[in-house]
């Protein structure tokens, strides 16, 4: 976004729905198993659902060490990750077991809120928390920054726009007394296995921007940077349902390890970054639901996720003497993390003979 950023990635290629999809199709043995829910007695449940999303999406690079310059510095920028979106979800019930898939879009570019691009300065007493889940002392950070104790010499702000869809399968076994047929009253635990994928694309432009030189610069540039993620996450956990007459209550908690390729283009710098991260994170959910009719039931969910990713990119372009220079470095190191919520809203609809 602004002209004094230090890294930047890959060769400026947008990731192309067709490619996200042969990204995906690594995936396709999850299919195989809607051949396991095959049963006379199965049930086939259908649901239409409206949600919100909230949060934000952070890249962070950065060395408290002097560099081959003797700068000690760094540069994050914030992607928000706030939108609606609507979606469709699939279930089939057989015996203890439930397959569901689930797809939502934003169905194309949708104001996401401000982005902001910052180039700072690190100070001997700057910390850099680049753990987040530290097994070793069972301590954890929630924060989707890296760097704190900052200061910055650039700072650019702009609006974004983020076009987004995400692919989720899931399969449960419920254990015990509990029951999958959200149609009958249970109690227990159930167990979870899943692939969640996701690609988003983002615009930032109308950016106002501030560099500390001498006089102080302060003006628009137009169009920042579009920025490209393809993520997947392989969520395992638990939870708990419990049901009262017309309600029902299931409470989630699942661990996940995810991975993502990225790609995103500075146009006024022409600088492009590539890279690729992996990381641990989590996911919890609760869901509400009430019977309304003899085969519809509305829900209400509440969901928070958390990623925390390494990695590393590559860069190109650049029409500056220092950011050719840095095509010829290497790979550098940088964290990507996610912190968000969800809230849905949803309409679910028996659509099978037996209830």
């Amino acid at each position: 976004m602004n002209d004094h950023l230090y890294f930047c990635h890959g060769r400026g290629e947008i990731i192309s729905p067709l490619e996200a999809f042969n990204f995906m199709r690594k995936f396709h043995y999850v299919f195989f198993l809607l051949a396991i829910f095959e049963s006379v007695n199965a049930q086939t449940n259908v649901s239409l659902f409206t949600g919100r999303n909230e949060g934000e999406h952070i890249f962070e690079t950065g060395n408290k060490y002097a560099n081959l310059s003797g700068i000690r510095g760094g540069s994050r920028i914030t992607y928000p990750r706030n939108f609606n979106y609507l979606g469709l979800e699939l279930s089939r019930i057989s015996n203890k077991f439930l397959l569901s898939g689930k797809v939502s879009s934003t169905g194309g570019y949708v104001q996401a809120g401000e982005a902001r691009d910052e180039d700072f300065f690190l100070r001997a007493n700057s910390t850099e928390s680049g753990t987040k889940i530290a097994t070793r002392e069972w301590s954890f950070h929630d924060s989707a920054y890296v760097f704190t104790g900052t200061q910055n010499f650039a700072d650019g702000k702009g609006r974004s726009v983020v076009s987004e869809y995400k692919f989720e399968p899931t399969v449960r076994y419920y254990a015990g007394d509990a029951s999958p047929d959200l149609w009958k009253s249970s109690n227990g635990f159930f167990f979870s296995f899943g692939l969640k994928y996701s690609y988003f694309k983002y615009y930032i432009y109308d950016v106002i921007q501030f560099v500390a030189t001498n006089p102080i610069t302060y003006s628009p540039i137009g169009k920042g940077l579009s920025y490209s993620n393809a993520v997947v996450e392989i969520p395992f956990g638990f939870g708990y349902k419990v049901s009262k007459d017309k309600l029902t209550l299931e409470l989630s908690f699942d661990l996940l390890w995810g991975i993502d390729k990225f790609r995103d283009l500075h146009y006024w710098r022409a600088l492009n970054f590539k890279g690729y991260s992996g990381g641990p994170g989590f996911q919890y959910k609760a869901d509400f639901f009430y019977k309304a009719l003899e085969d519809t039931i509305v829900k209400f969910s509440h969901s928070g996720h958390r990623l925390f990713q390494t990695g590393n990119f590559t860069t190109s372009g650049g029409n500056s003497f220092s950011d050719v220079l840095s095509n010829y470095a290497g790979k550098y190191s940088h964290y990507l993390n996610t912190k968000e919520v969800a809230f849905e809203l949803s309409v679910i609809r028996n659509i099978s003979q037996t209830k």
